[in-house]
């Protein structure tokens, strides 16, 4: 078993989960904040049997889209304040996924249930 850490960008999060989740996947979504310009993204954890980690990766790929982000006069001008080169775009999406094997999955729930 793997567990499958993915960062995906705000504006992915939806249709990654309905995929993610329409696929049989269990997922866990965690409000996470980073990359170049400090954007908004997601971090999910997905338990991914061993056998269906490529197919979970596929997912995500084809998901994750990738845009340019244009950056605001302001936002150019506190990076060319700060000793920073000038910018007026930057190519964003996709996503990162971190691998890790699982030694031991343990599904607790309360009896009766």
């Amino acid at each position: 078993m793997k567990l499958v850490f993915a960062i995906v960008q705000d504006y992915d999060t939806d249709r990654v989960l309905r995929a993610i989740t329409s696929a049989g996947f269990r997922v866990t979504r965690v409000a996470s904040m980073g990359g170049f310009l400090g954007s908004t993204n997601a971090t999910l954890l997905i338990g991914v049997d061993d056998n269906d980690l490529k197919r979970c990766l596929a997912i995500l790929h084809q998901n994750s889209g990738r845009r340019v982000h244009h950056v605001s006069s302001s936002e150019e001008e506190y990076w060319l304040e700060a000793g920073g080169m000038q910018i007026s775009r930057d190519v964003a999406g996709g996503a990162v996924a971190m691998i890790l094997p699982v030694s031991r999955f343990e599904r607790l729930m309360p009896e009766g249930i």
